[in-house]
């Protein structure tokens, strides 16, 4: 972590769970993060805790189902902190429910979540990375699912391809950068 004092991050997904983890191990390291969650209230409740952190603690009530969210999100950062540094892709949904009982509307959702706002977060993470010309990382938080597609007798109908599809857009992005030689690297 101390190498990435100083540097800056957008985290998606930080108001709970993995994600408010790392954002508090980052900013306690003295990575300035932009948060990213639908929750304001919980926002301002990291922000507050994060206050005498060593690395600021930003935030944006962002619904990453809106492509206009994002891309506001990553004009903040250039704005507010010059560049990016690290993309933390941490947001996801799950709906526990068999195929038989899920709405259409949860299958919406959950790919837009874990798999559209996650590219669409890659592709803009590029553009300032390679605008800026830095050594970027870009991590896909992904679970067991992605490499799984049962998960014991839990009925989790299109989630483990959506995790699956998370898993091959990182594989993909790889081949990508290093077919450019670019020293972005992606976990």
């Amino acid at each position: 972590m101390d190498r990435w004092a100083g540097k800056s991050a957008i985290v998606t997904g930080v108001t709970s769970g993995i994600g408010e983890v790392i954002t508090e191990k980052l900013v306690c390291a003295g990575v300035n993060v932009l948060g990213l969650a639908r929750r304001e209230d919980r926002l301002q409740a990291l922000a507050q805790r994060f206050k005498s952190a060593k690395g600021k603690f930003c935030y944006l009530k962002c619904d990453l189902r809106n492509e206009q969210d994002i891309l506001k999100a990553f004009a903040w950062v250039e704005k507010n902190f010059g560049c990016l540094d690290i993309l933390i892709n941490n947001a996801g949904v799950l709906f526990l429910n068999s195929f038989e009982d899920a709405k259409t509307d949860e299958y919406h959702i959950l790919m837009d979540l874990n798999v559209i706002a996650p590219a669409i977060c890659i592709r803009e993470a590029l553009k300032l990375m390679r605008k800026h010309k830095n050594e970027g990382h870009i991590i896909n938080i992904n679970s067991i699912a992605g490499h799984q597609a049962v998960i014991g007798n839990m009925p989790v109908n299109l989630y483990p391809a959506s995790k699956f599809a998370l898993r091959a857009m990182t594989e993909t992005l790889k081949g990508e950068i290093k077919a450019k030689n670019d020293k972005i690297r992606i976990t």
